[in-house]
């Protein structure tokens, strides 16, 4: 039985998905467990937040755009309506112009796909 309810998004570079009838420390498992089988590693916890990260940082400074490098913070919280939420923040910022805002963007995409089958 999928959880999955729905997806918004809060504003550029955060996305959120909703999940109804799922303990929060159930579902932090399964999320962290579709980030390390996407190929994220945890790097550190920001908050309430899990700070992920795809690639090497070193590689993407010394060869641009050609390396794919993403820095995403996870944070699952309860709302009003008792669902839980699990909000997806791009921490890279704006670098990288265009070509790496639509990365970013498909990544997300990506990823929301990834969550929606739990």
């Amino acid at each position: 039985m999928s959880h999955y309810d729905r997806t918004f998004t809060i504003r550029d570079g955060v996305e959120a998905c909703t999940f109804a009838d799922i303990d929060p420390e159930t579902l932090a498992v399964q999320v962290h467990e579709v980030f390390t089988s996407a190929g994220y590693r945890v790097i550190g916890e920001e908050g309430s937040a899990s700070i992920y990260e795809y690639g090497s940082k070193l590689k993407r400074v010394l060869l641009g755009a050609m390396v794919r490098y993403f820095k995403i913070a996870v944070s699952l919280h309860l709302d009003a309506n008792g669902e839980v939420v699990v909000r997806l923040q791009n921490r890279l910022g704006d670098s990288g112009g265009s070509v790496a805002k639509k990365r970013i963007k498909r990544e997300h995409q990506r990823l929301v796909t990834l969550l929606q089958a739990l």
